[in-house]
């Protein structure tokens, strides 16, 4: 029997040249593009990709299936918060 494999994402600092100087940026991105100082690129709210985002550090890894779960968690954290 064949074992599920999981995809696994990295919390990534992430920075592009803007004319204004830099765009910098946190996000989720794939384990296997997630290397400090790669170039990779990434699809926007509207899916138009945009390229050239460099990967300043790597922190934690999670699955997806966590991600999925979690990716509203802040509007109840905001809720909870706002008075």
């Amino acid at each position: 029997m064949a074992k599920n494999k999981e995809k696994f994402y990295c919390q990534c600092d992430l920075a592009r040249p803007t004319d204004e100087g830099r765009q910098l940026m946190v996000s989720w991105i794939p384990e296997e593009i997630a290397k400090v100082g790669a170039t990779v690129r990434l699809k926007d709210e509207n899916g138009t990709w945009t390229e050239g985002w460099l990967v300043l550090a790597v922190y934690g890894r999670r699955p997806l299936s966590y991600l999925r779960e979690h990716d509203r968690d802040y509007i109840n954290q905001r809720k909870q918060s706002d008075v």
